[in-house]
């Protein structure tokens, strides 16, 4: 009864078959198996929005939405920065991973959904997320039992069933449980009472994917929501309860799960030598000062991606050029850990400025984070907020457009988010 009740109904055929390409593309994307079916879905939703928009005014939506012009400038720049670089192969490589850029901004930017298919799909997604997590726990579980190692409840090991790495899931988590709030305050879809149960599903696996950025986004704006809506309708003892619940629930939570605990201890270990040869701390292991960890390391590489950044400031080093100098500097410094492991620069900001320059930069926070979050601000749509910062923050510590999986999930939620509001 509730699936049917989720299903689109009293709509035209145009905005069901939008619908329902939608619905397939959220449907395939946790599933390595299935990424060949997310990308035909990708073209089929590409191609069938130029029909579903063919009567809306495009320069007036463009003149709305404007940080779409900062979208398609960014990626034409990087068309332009490969045909500069040197190492044309490499570039051309990287831009096809970020072909989904271009694609869901030519699309999924200028679409008009009414209210109720929009929460409609984001109850699916949330939906599909817990299924996600009830299948990683259960097989990493699983594999628990038959090895005796509880590492596979943890990070990587844990997502390894979705053949995902766990920033990306704990990502999407953190969307999940936003648009779980958003539903449960706003919307008047049948079901609500599962969504406490989709809730309390996802702060668990959030817990065990022991990811650092997606955790501090995702407790520190819950908290902010709380505080300011207990202080707004003047709640003081509730507000007094939920500070010490959640000070004992996170010295508890780290209690029984020390694991997660090891990967905020990283954060105290920040010293590093680019000679150091040692290999990198794993939260099973134990975690010692001498070793590479995620916080040095990152401290190290963003040392390299400065100083490529600052030897062609204004256009950049080139996207076709970027890992070769890079990889030069690894050398020169004898950063053995690094080229051994082909590590990036993990901060998205760094690698356009030191590859696309200030220029790249500029088009790529007006297009995809500042111009988006003012046209939120605007609307007071608190859910794109909420979606934005968090990849504005999951940008500082990953290369998010290196990888395909990641490159589609941005490409498609910054955009999507903000179709919401019919204020149009």
């Amino acid at each position: 009864m509730l699936l049917t009740l989720l299903l689109p109904s009293k709509y035209s055929r145009d905005t069901t078959i939008l619908y329902w390409l939608l619905w397939g593309f959220i449907a395939t994307l946790y599933w390595q198996p299935t990424m060949i079916i997310t990308n035909i879905f990708i073209g089929l939703i590409f191609c069938y929005s130029f029909y579903y928009n063919r009567t809306i005014s495009f320069f007036s939506m463009i003149k709305k939405r404007w940080y779409l012009i900062f979208m398609l400038l960014f990626f034409l720049w990087s068309i332009t920065s490969v045909l500069l670089s040197t190492n044309q192969h490499s570039g051309w490589s990287t831009l096809q991973l970020r072909i989904p850029l271009l694609l869901f901004t030519c699309s999924v930017g200028l679409l008009q959904i009414p209210r109720e298919l929009f929460d409609k799909l984001l109850y699916w997604f949330s939906l599909f997320t817990v299924v996600a997590a009830i299948l990683c726990i259960t097989a990493a579980l699983r594999q628990t039992m038959q090895s005796g190692n509880s590492a596979y409840l943890y990070n990587d090991a844990l997502t390894s069933f979705t053949g995902k790495q766990s920033i990306y899931i704990s990502t999407l988590v953190n969307l999940s449980v936003f648009s779980i709030i958003y539903l449960l305050s706003s919307t008047s879809l049948p079901g609500k009472p599962l969504l406490y149960f989709f809730l309390l599903v996802l702060f668990v696996f959030s817990f065990l994917l022991a990811g650092r950025n997606a955790m501090i986004v995702l407790y520190s704006f819950i908290l902010l929501y709380a505080f300011l809506y207990l202080l707004k309708n003047k709640k003081y003892l509730e507000l007094f309860t939920l500070l010490i619940g959640m000070i004992i629930g996170i010295v508890v939570l780290f209690k029984l799960f020390p694991k997660t605990f090891n990967r905020f201890k990283e954060l105290t270990y920040t010293n590093y030598n680019y000679s150091n040869t040692s290999d990198e701390a794993h939260y099973a292991g134990t975690l010692t000062a001498d070793q590479w960890n995620g916080a040095n390391f990152r401290l190290a590489v963003w040392r390299c991606g400065w100083e490529m950044a600052k030897s062609n400031f204004l256009t950049g080093v080139g996207l076709g050029d970027r890992k070769d100098i890079l990889f030069a500097i690894y050398e020169k410094k004898n950063f053995t850990m690094a080229i051994k492991t082909k590590k990036n620069l993990h901060n998205q900001y760094l690698d356009i400025l030191s590859s696309l320059g200030v220029i790249g930069l500029i088009f790529f926070m007006l297009g995809f984070i500042i111009g988006p979050l003012v046209y939120a601000v605007k609307r007071k749509n608190l859910l794109a907020l909420a979606v934005i910062l968090t990849f504005a923050f999951a940008l500082i510590t990953d290369n998010f457009l290196d990888r395909s999986f990641s490159t589609i999930v941005f490409s498609f939620f910054i955009p999507f988010i903000l179709v919401i509001n019919n204020q149009d």
